[in-house]
């Protein structure tokens, strides 16, 4: 198991990856309510779904989290997300952004050295 986490306005963000085999289950979390989001899943250079829970907008950072990181690493890839912080702004949804992306990238780093 692979644990990533940051901080963002004094709230842990969170990327664990559990390995099933070659391939993985992702989970993303933080801020002031952990929940379930959305949930994508991606196959190498095949399809990509995602589902999202009603009134929740992470599917599209689902969409493109599983399908870079299965693209990475060549295996199947499932991500469910959920990170809420209350009274967010644009300008701290893009850094949100790019701490997840960097959770990432360190995540698929630590695999293809370790591979």
């Amino acid at each position: 198991m692979f644990t990533y986490n940051t901080q963002f306005l004094d709230k842990t963000l969170t990327l664990i990856a559990v390995p099933h085999g070659r391939d993985f289950s992702i989970s993303v979390m933080g801020g002031d309510r952990f929940h379930i989001g959305a949930v994508a899943i991606c196959v190498p250079s095949s399809v990509s779904s995602v589902t999202a829970v009603p009134g929740h907008k992470e599917d599209a950072l689902a969409l493109e989290l599983a399908s870079s990181i299965s693209y990475a690493l060549n295996c199947v890839i499932s991500v469910s997300i959920g990170i809420h912080y209350d009274n967010v702004s644009k300008y701290e949804i893009g850094q949100i952004l790019q701490l997840v992306n960097s959770l990432k990238d360190d995540f698929v780093k630590d695999v293809l050295l370790n591979s």
